[in-house]
């Protein structure tokens, strides 16, 4: 014997309880002889509008039920809510076999949410790691001095600024087919979701021409020198000027030697996304996140769902700043994304808990 049946079953079928969703009040029409004539129970589920047509529909049934309106179960966190519905409906001697049942059910359904947050973390990972080649000289004087380099600077630096978001959005395509997979959501009938725009604000990493900056450093000790010969009394470019030609040259010339070696990708130009867009990133998918979540289910409500992410999001920082550069070191990416899922995986569930209440 059934223990549950869906709206759409035949009226032969015998179940325990009879479960019917209801988006608007002449859609019970065709329920209504089997409520009056059956002995099964009946669960409805009332969208907006439909709640008293349901409740007036139950009160004629001879087996009774319960109506329980849509806008309680906004996502899966939620449907506790409607195994508490069902079980309370159910004959008492089926309790245990449905407690087996939800056991189950809520199995899969943190099982979907890891695998998401495991999706979405490895996107931001991704992106963390991810970088596009200028093709430009180290930077030097010529670059900062002579028209056509620097203005054939700026345009790389743009068009590898494009290149990078343009990969952003490729991996958010993939990202959101594979949730809304993951949620059963329709492809052909979801919409895209509302687009999040990051700060660009990138992280350009240019090697510095050492013999340039050498040049230019001693330069600018030089005008240090010809301070100091005037606070004490020199009238021409002496000592001090030689001495801080000397300083300031060696000081630029082991500074640009250092800020090559530590580059990320030595002796390449390079622009990758900053912690600031990779945060802003983090965002972002939990907003995708709670759409695909509440596709089939509830109203949109963005303005609320990015304060909700904001907030939540702004109690990570400290623990968020401190994985992305875990995430650019080749060898710690895997345990550091590992980590920013089980966060992600907190953040979403506080967010829907806050969205959601108690369940």
């Amino acid at each position: 014997q059934a223990a549950l049946v869906l709206a759409g079953a035949p009226a032969a079928t015998r179940a325990d309880v009879l479960l019917l969703a209801c988006g608007q009040p002449g859609e019970l029409d065709a329920w209504t002889a089997w409520l009056q004539h059956g002995s099964s129970p009946a669960l409805l589920l009332a969208a907006e509008g439909c709640e008293s047509a349901c409740a007036a529909l139950l009160r004629r049934a001879p087996a009774g039920g319960e109506t329980l309106p849509l806008a309680a179960l906004p996502t899966w966190r939620e449907d506790a809510r409607l195994r508490a519905a069902i079980e309370r409906l159910l004959p008492p001697w089926k309790a245990a076999g449905a407690q087996r049942l939800w056991v189950v059910w809520e199995e899969r359904a943190h099982a979907r949410l890891v695998e998401s947050m495991r999706l979405l973390a490895a996107e931001v990972a991704q992106a963390a790691r991810d970088s596009e080649e200028l093709g430009t000289r180290p930077t030097g004087v010529r670059q900062l001095v002579v028209r056509e380099e620097r203005e054939a600077g700026q345009a790389a630096r743009r068009q590898a600024m494009a290149a990078l978001l343009a990969r952003v959005r490729e991996r958010q395509a993939g990202g959101d087919a594979r949730l809304r997979e993951l949620h059963g959501v329709d492809a052909a009938g979801a919409s895209s979701p509302e687009p999040h725009e990051l700060p660009e604000r990138f992280r350009i990493e240019q090697p510095v021409h050492e013999p340039q900056a050498g040049l230019a450093g001693a330069a600018s000790g030089a005008a240090m020198g010809a301070a100091v010969d005037l606070m004490t009394g020199g009238l021409t470019l002496g000592a001090a000027s030689a001495l801080g030609a000397l300083v300031g040259g060696g000081a630029a010339l082991v500074a640009a030697a250092w800020k090559n070696r530590g580059a990320q990708a030595p002796g390449q130009s390079t622009v990758a996304l900053s912690d600031e867009m990779l945060q802003a990133l983090a965002r972002a998918v939990l907003l995708r996140y709670l759409d695909v979540a509440h596709r089939g289910r509830a109203a949109a409500e963005p303005d609320l769902w990015r304060t909700k992410v904001d907030a939540a999001v702004g109690a990570e920082q400290q623990a968020l700043q401190a994985l992305w550069p875990r995430l650019r070191v080749e060898g710690s990416e895997a345990d550091a994304t590992a980590a920013l899922a089980g966060l992600l995986e907190r953040l979403g569930l506080r967010v829907l808990g806050e969205l959601g209440g108690a369940v």
